[in-house]
């Protein structure tokens, strides 16, 4: 992440698609808090990019549903 950063900036898609890919490692040790942060700051990256319909933005907002319907309410 640190290498992509330094090589495309902190807001290019790849860094979002790190981001996401970290989400989804917190998800899988159901360590939810963390999996909303990181898709969130995949979510913002990719929203400044391509704009607030593209495909990858509603593949993170369905990862952030599943993961908000995990957290005990």
């Amino acid at each position: 992440l640190t290498i992509l950063m330094l090589v495309h900036g902190d807001k290019h898609p790849n860094v979002a698609a790190s981001y996401n890919n970290l989400g989804l490692a917190y998800v899988n040790q159901r360590d939810y808090k963390k999996a909303i942060e990181y898709y969130n700051k995949a979510l913002d990256i990719l929203r400044s990019f391509h704009g607030p319909e593209h495909p990858y933005i509603k593949s993170v907002l369905r990862s952030l549903k599943v993961v908000r319907d995990k957290l005990p309410r």
